[in-house]
């Protein structure tokens, strides 16, 4: 099998070394259907992938649907999972593997967000010596969904210090999200990238008048903003929840597409950095 085959919502890149690992939302229905666990493949220099089991849940795991968005990083001496799942709410978690290669088990038996929230899609941010974990409070529950911030505590179990950087209808290119019964403006997929100059990038998504989309916004002053966002998408052509990857002295932006259970698949972008500022998908 080749990447660009692989059936996967929310693609994450993790190069560590000469290896790079994809991750991503793996279940065949991630939305009806019991969580199975989350795949993870070993990318080939010629595009083939090898397939593996990152995590697979024992009984007793508080999650038991919406297996979502698993992000892998190596942080001091392990390897971290930061993923989101649904039990009695939905929440994230982290979970801690000795390779990138499976073996995750999850950090406590809850979500490390707060209990009384829907949360989902957090990613992980250190600056200063402190990790945060950036996440999106579910638009089902508070209509203008947010973008939320919080210091992740030494035992990786709990946040402290929460506060929202932004909603999704700050941006001027987001629209309201019809879905059934359900109206409300929506955020998920966060993850930040920093520029050349020191500027924090946030890409993250939403709903345009073209789709789902992504969107770009900039923090001149680290994690805890002010967040300035971009008046266009950064793209809006029905694909969203990207990240940034750096391969080769180069960045790019993979992100899933389109967004129709049992379609979706990686698209890729370069990505350049204009004057150190801004952040356009090269033409």
């Amino acid at each position: 099998m080749r990447i660009e085959d692989v059936h996967i919502r929310d693609p994450f890149i993790l190069m560590d070394g000469d290896a790079k690992y994809l991750y991503g939302t793996t279940d065949d229905n991630p939305w009806d259907d019991p969580g199975v666990g989350f795949d993870c493949y070993r990318v080939n220099a010629d595009g083939t992938v090898l397939r593996g089991k990152a995590f697979k849940p024992t009984e007793n795991f508080w999650g038991k649907e919406n297996f979502w968005a698993p992000e892998v990083y190596k942080y001091h001496e392990d390897y971290l999972m930061v993923a989101s799942f649904k039990g009695e709410n939905r929440g994230v978690q982290l979970l801690k593997s000795d390779s990138p290669d499976g073996g995750f088990e999850p950090i406590g038996n809850r979500s490390i967000t707060p209990l009384s929230q829907e949360c989902l899609d957090g990613t992980l941010w250190e600056e200063d010596g402190q990790l945060y974990m950036i996440y999106s409070h579910e638009w089902l529950q508070c209509y203008d969904g947010e973008i939320c911030v919080g210091k992740v505590t030494p035992d990786y179990q709990s946040l402290h210090d929460t506060k929202i950087l932004f909603t999704a209808s700050q941006a001027r290119w987001t629209v309201e999200n019809v879905d059934g019964l359900n109206r409300g403006y929506v955020t998920d997929g966060p993850f930040i990238f920093q520029l050349s100059k020191g500027r924090l990038a946030m890409i993250w998504s939403s709903f345009s008048p073209n789709g789902y989309a992504i969107g770009v916004s900039y923090s001149d002053h680290g994690i805890m903003g002010p967040w300035i966002h971009e008046d266009e998408p950064l793209y809006d052509s029905d694909g969203g929840h990207g990240m940034i990857y750096r391969e080769e002295g180069k960045n790019y932006l993979i992100f899933h597409g389109p967004n129709t259970l049992g379609m979706e698949r990686i698209r890729q972008f370069e990505i350049v950095e204009k004057d150190g500022d801004i952040l356009r998908l090269q033409s």
